[in-house]
């Protein structure tokens, strides 16, 4: 539903959140021109920066008006943990306020959604916090390189090893930072909000995908929310297989005993990882894949760096599955790359194989070519 852009620009600017940086954060914030076509225009720095916003609103529902904002934060790069360039944060609230209210002293905060590695299952990090009766803006701690965002120090400190914040930190005034707003999809004042593709060589999440989807849903006749994007429960279900993969205790936290034995394993493999059952991701650490260096390979054999991450289709049917496709998740050496198999029935990683790395030139691999890996007894 949309609203006055003048509004709007007051509505974001009341709310907006003070952010703080790590000390040693070095990583720029930017704006981007006025293009379908992600591009970097001007960087900022943390201490001062560009975020853009995005605001959707409700039809009325119960004599109330709501409202979701989301607060964007675009980087240059990460430079953590598998880092890459680009960057695309978040953080979101729940609004709502009487119909008809034009002062912002009636619109209160229900709740705040603080995303830290949304959508990477294993390291997802991201909370909703209840914050009823709140009408201030609110505070955001980036984590240092990898720039997830944290209600608090505290917060921002207690993922360890997988994040870091080193004090005394850089604090950004909402009054005094740039503040953009891009629009929204269908009703965009920025063009690339409506990109749909990965950003950048890396293929990190788009913009698009972030605000397709509505983070919270208004229950008309319960004055209750409905949250939309997967909570803590999946994600210690995700921790708990890669847990019992591993031998380990499933107590779904992190520690630093599985962090040190996963840190390693190519992004392909997390990212893929909901896919897998606890045999097949097992069957993968062992492999222990390497990362796979796009960057590098792409321009030895001429390839666009997308279609490494787009499955193949496989001419043939294997382990009696017709349709079936392949994903990369890693390398074992200059030679070799290992795939998952993809059931077409229901999406899921049925099986691992290898096959030469001549094949990231082809659309299509012959099942001929995929080969079971050799994986040692437990």
């Amino acid at each position: 539903m949309k609203i006055d852009e003048a509004f709007e620009e007051k509505l974001a600017r009341y709310f907006a959140p003070t952010y703080f940086s790590s000390s040693e954060e070095y990583q720029y914030l930017v704006a981007l021109e006025p293009e379908p076509h992600p591009k970097i225009s001007l960087c900022y720095p943390p201490w001062k920066p560009c975020i853009y916003f995005s605001i959707f609103k409700w039809p009325p529902i119960d004599n109330q008006n709501f409202y979701e904002i989301n607060y964007l934060s675009i980087w240059d790069r990460d430079t953590g943990i598998r880092g890459h360039e680009w960057d695309t944060e978040r953080t979101a609230l729940f609004i709502k306020a009487p119909i008809g209210a034009t002062d912002l002293s009636q619109f209160e905060i229900q709740e705040i959604y603080f995303a830290a590695h949304e959508g990477e299952g294993l390291l997802n990090r991201s909370k909703y916090i209840e914050l009823p009766g709140i009408v201030d803006g609110i505070a955001v701690y980036w984590s240092c390189k990898k720039h997830g965002s944290y209600p608090s120090l505290e917060d921002a400190k207690g993922y360890w090893p997988f994040e870091e914040f080193n004090e005394p930190g850089n604090k950004a005034d909402p009054k005094a930072y740039a503040l953009k707003n891009a629009g929204t999809i269908g009703q965009p004042c920025a063009p690339w909000i409506e990109y749909k593709e990965s950003w950048g060589p890396d293929g990190v999440s788009s913009v698009y995908s972030k605000l397709k989807d509505r983070i919270w849903s208004p229950i008309p006749g319960a004055s209750q929310l409905k949250r939309n994007l997967p909570g803590e429960e999946e994600t210690k279900e995700e921790i708990k297989k890669f847990q019992r993969a591993l031998d380990l205790r499933a107590t779904g936290k992190i520690n630093k005993r599985l962090y040190d034995q996963i840190s390693t394993l190519p992004r392909e493999v997390i990212r893929n990882a909901p896919m897998m059952d606890q045999d097949c991701l097992a069957e993968v650490i062992q492999l222990q894949p390497k990362e796979f260096d796009a960057n590098q390979v792409a321009p030895g054999f001429d390839l666009y760096i997308k279609s490494l991450r787009t499955p193949k289709t496989i001419e043939g049917d294997i382990d009696e599955v017709i349709g079936a496709k392949a994903i990369i998740l890693g390398k074992l050496n200059s030679k070799t790359i290992v795939y998952g198999m993809i059931d077409p029935n229901n999406q899921k990683i049925f099986g691992i194989r290898k096959a030469s790395i001549k094949t990231i030139t082809e659309k299509k691999i012959r099942s001929s070519d995929l080969r079971k890996p050799y994986v040692k007894s437990k």
